[in-house]
C-alpha cells in the first residue's frame, strides 16, 4: 500500500482544499519540461511525483507544486 502524502493547499477556483492525487492529475496533460521550468521543481522529480513513483514529495516541492497549479488555475 502505497502513503500518500496528506499535505493540502486551498486553491481559488474550488475554495476547497488539493491534495498530492488532486495536484497529480491536475499536472498529467501539461508539458511536464516545462512546469518544471516554471515551478522550480526538478524534471525527475516532477515525472516521479506524476507518474506515482514518489507519494511523499518534500514539503517545499509540494508548495512549489500548489503555487504552480494556483497560478495555472487563476488565469484559468
Amino acid at each position: 500500500m502505497q502513503n500518500i502524502l496528506h499535505y493540502s493547499v486551498a486553491t481559488p477556483q474550488t475554495g476547497g482544499n488539493m491534495n498530492l492525487q488532486e495536484i497529480r492529475a491536475y499536472l498529467e496533460p501539461f508539458n511536464l519540461k516545462k512546469v518544471s521550468e516554471e515551478s522550480g521543481v526538478k524534471y525527475g522529480t516532477l515525472i516521479n511525483i506524476v507518474s506515482g513513483v514518489n507519494t511523499n514529495p518534500t514539503y517545499e516541492t509540494f508548495v512549489k507544486l500548489s503555487d504552480y497549479v494556483n497560478s495555472k488555475q487563476v488565469k484559468s
